[in-house]
């Protein structure tokens, strides 16, 4: 489905906000997003695949059927502020079907620890019904100091 994905290629970033100001881009295979300055009202992005604008597909989950899905991060300059599901800095993912209204199968929040080695985060899950249309989107949102910096990469999704 996806492995070892480099995150150059048929993924897309729909929605960036730096307030005031970031530099996001792509590098190495990784999305990184750096806060060119203190960000008081929050840093947000989200990296969704397939990227629309690209030959790649959507892909199928089978009802029923065991998955696994994982990535890496690192952050670093990380502050408290807003965030999608807790406190702190946080990552969003969930799987959903790719095209309008984007109807939710499933969905993780999980924290971002300061570390500038990448950590691997990983979700088992079962399908509970199937989706031939099915898309993949992580979302950040956090306050960053000055530097501040959140990277991901290695974006996997295979069956088990």
């Amino acid at each position: 489905m996806l492995a070892n994905t480099d995150l150059s290629v048929d993924w897309s970033v729909p929605y960036s906000n730096g307030t005031p100001a970031s530099t996001p881009g792509f590098n190495n295979g990784q999305y990184c997003f750096t806060a060119a300055v203190q960000g008081t009202s929050g840093y947000s992005f989200v990296l969704g695949y397939p990227d629309p604008n690209s030959s790649a597909q959507a892909f199928s989950l089978v009802s029923g059927a065991s998955y696994t899905f994982s990535y890496q991060v690192s952050g670093s300059g990380l502050a408290t502020g807003p965030d999608l599901c807790t406190s702190g800095a946080v990552l969003e993912a969930k799987i959903a079907t790719a095209v309008s209204p984007y109807p939710q199968q499933v969905y993780w929040c999980d924290s971002v620890s300061s570390s500038s080695s990448l950590t691997t985060i990983t979700h088992t899950f079962t399908a509970n019904s199937a989706n031939p249309l099915s898309g993949l989107g992580i979302a950040f949102e956090a306050n960053l100091n000055v530097g501040g910096k959140v990277c991901l990469a290695d974006v996997q999704l295979v069956g088990n």
